[in-house]
């Protein structure tokens, strides 16, 4: 029987994964080769243009970029003014604007989680302006605030999770445990707590294959101590952070990381699949890749074989390395965000 695969991830949307592949008795698909189960990512609709390009890193570990899709004519830039939680706030705020010369439109904001008890509409969402760049969105962003309007936002429409062309980037690392003889293992940032590195600068200092970052951290003072990890981390049998109620861990046994699961208490994506790939989107970039939802990542999930996932931190802490080069594009407008962890693929 063979081993069972792991899949580590970043969508450019900013999502991280990390994958745990089951064996397989019949299966066509080979991830070493860049193949997986489905033939196409299940982002957008079937006519759309889709590459896939897979180099080894090493024996047993793979890298597969896959680019789909192209920016929507459709989508534009526009300034949230506000979210209100009632249809009167929202209007009162509205009818301001067009007293102002301003042409805003409310959005109705239907969808709510799935375990939330409530029903009806969330809120209703005012926005202004249409605009083809972010350049212009902006403007008209600070003069708003010039006229003493607050909590204002620049979005591009093609992240509302409506029906869109993309572009969707989706890095894929794929490990298999029969024939990679490496270690997979967590590596703290700065190896101690506190403070935060780049994942560069950790895949540098360890000199590793590959890297994705790991679960939330503290960013700020205010929220406690920077690098904090924000969920349970135990390494080497060391109790490094502790437990946050209702989020999943993932588990690396030592080695090569066959044996990985999945348990109820964490932050990324990690999967268990048949294999044996990570992956991660980049996203919030709108010529380069708009990103995908929690929904797009579980469906992108089970194109690329996954049985399992957990989701790890994303936003602009997503990053991959292949070496020591960062391959996806952080959506952080300061460029490379520190983290507080890794997980690392070590010769």
């Amino acid at each position: 029987m063979r081993s069972p695969r792991i899949l580590l991830s970043a969508i450019v949307t900013l999502l991280l994964v990390v994958c745990v592949a089951l064996p397989s008795a019949a299966r066509n698909p080979d991830p070493q080769a860049g193949e997986f189960c489905a033939a196409e990512l299940p982002l957008g609709s079937p006519s759309l243009q889709e590459t896939r390009t897979t180099t080894e890193v090493a024996p047993g570990v793979t890298y597969t970029l896959i680019e789909r899709g192209e920016q929507s004519e459709d989508d534009f830039f526009t300034v949230d003014a506000a979210f209100k939680a009632d249809l009167a706030a929202a209007e009162t705020l509205a009818e301001g604007l067009r007293a102002e010369g301003y042409e805003p439109l409310i959005e109705t904001i239907s969808e709510r989680a799935p375990d939330d008890p409530q029903s009806g509409p969330l809120g209703y969402l005012v926005r202004v302006g249409s605009f083809t760049t972010q350049a212009e969105a902006d403007a008209l962003r600070a003069e708003l605030t010039a006229k003493g309007y607050t909590g204002l936002r620049t979005v591009y429409a093609g992240e509302d999770g409506n029906e869109t062309s993309g572009p969707w980037v989706v890095h894929v690392l794929g490990i298999d445990p029969d024939l990679y003889d490496g270690t997979i293992t967590p590596e703290l940032a700065t190896e101690i707590v506190p403070e935060r590195e780049t994942l560069t600068s950790i895949s540098d200092r360890i000199d590793s294959l590959a890297a994705i970052n790991g679960g939330y951290f503290v960013i700020g003072e205010n929220d406690g101590t920077p690098g904090d990890l924000a969920g349970i981390s135990v390494i080497d049998g060391v109790l490094v952070s502790e437990a946050v109620d209702g989020r999943t861990s993932l588990i690396l046994p030592p080695g090569s990381g066959e044996g990985a699961d999945i348990a109820s208490l964490s932050d990324t994506t990690a999967a268990t699949s048949s294999d044996g790939a990570t992956r991660e989107v980049d996203g919030r970039q709108p010529d380069y890749s708009v990103g995908a939802s929690f929904e797009e990542s579980a469906l992108i999930m089970q194109a690329l074989c996954a049985v399992e996932a957990v989701n790890l931190d994303g936003g602009g802490s997503t990053a991959m390395t292949i070496g020591e080069e960062l391959v996806n594009q952080p959506s952080d407008p300061t460029g490379e965000r520190p983290i507080g962890e890794a997980i690392v693929v070590l010769p």
